[in-house]
């Protein structure tokens, strides 16, 4: 089942330091951070940046859900769990 961009989601861009190789960590933790806020409802990250921002307390486990983790990708996928 494929999902279509503006029928079954909308596209939030957290874009910052765009064409800046490596600036994934301030585009990605707005991102976490607009999902634990309840501003969209899920987000994806890479996993190292997931389990440092975990690691330090920036980011509750108790309030986010991995869904998913690619095998290629360190990619992790979230759902905010509203509580």
């Amino acid at each position: 089942m494929a999902l279509n961009l503006e029928k079954d989601y909308e596209e939030v861009r957290f874009d910052i330091g765009v064409g800046l190789h490596g600036d994934h960590i301030g585009g990605e933790k707005d991102a976490m951070f607009a999902m634990i806020d309840g501003k969209t409802e899920a987000t994806f990250v890479l996993a190292p940046n997931f389990e440092a921002w975990l690691k330090d307390g920036s980011v509750d486990e108790n309030v986010v859900e991995v869904l998913a983790k690619t095998e290629s990708l360190t990619i992790v996928f979230s759902l905010h769990i509203r509580m």
